[in-house]
């Protein structure tokens, strides 16, 4: 498909630089009322094991040594079967949303997540700077404790993002996909 061509290119593009993850395996909502979610109550420990393995088949097929094995679920919810069925496939690490009930009886390492992606103030979706400043906020405050280091680097990543203006000098760096 064209996004794995995008990919591969990306990766080579990276020289080893860029590793990937799985999200999910069909992004579909498997619920039939509630919240969505693709490893939720509704799908037993067996079809969600399933549906990581394969899904870690084709990526491990397509991008080789590049997938790690991390797992986040669609929408940031599963179930603490997902866990098992992360277990039973040899994915270690699970990144889902921060407010989620830590698991309990599972070896598999919980990295939560705070950043939503698609974060919309006053019905509009972030974007550009406001989006950086959302991003780095946390990063921040940690700083600010003295208990982070990727400050410096985000606001470097923020100026590189911010749109050229006329008049900006050119930004050195090489980009990572082509302009078609």
């Amino acid at each position: 498909s064209e996004s794995c061509r995008l990919v591969a290119d990306l990766l080579e593009r990276s020289r080893g630089g860029l590793h990937l993850h799985q999200h999910g395996y069909s992004h579909t909502n498997h619920q039939a009322e509630g919240r969505e979610c693709e490893f939720g109550p509704a799908r037993s420990l067996e079809l969600q094991r399933s549906d990581i393995e394969h899904g870690h088949e084709q990526l491990r097929a397509a991008f080789g040594a590049a997938v790690e094995p991390i797992f986040t679920p669609p929408w940031n919810r599963c179930t603490e079967e997902t866990a098992h069925a992360l277990e039973a496939v040899g994915l270690r690490v699970l990144s889902r949303d921060s407010t989620a009930e830590p698991l309990e009886r599972t070896s598999v390492i919980e990295v939560p997540v705070q950043v939503d992606w698609l974060k919309k103030t006053a019905g509009c979706r972030l974007r550009g700077e406001r989006f950086m400043h959302y991003l780095c906020e946390p990063f921040a405050a940690a700083d600010a404790l003295g208990r982070g280091h990727v400050l410096p680097a985000l606001q470097r990543a923020r100026r590189r993002l911010r749109p050229r203006r006329p008049g900006d000098p050119r930004r050195p760096g090489r980009r990572l996909v082509r302009r078609q």
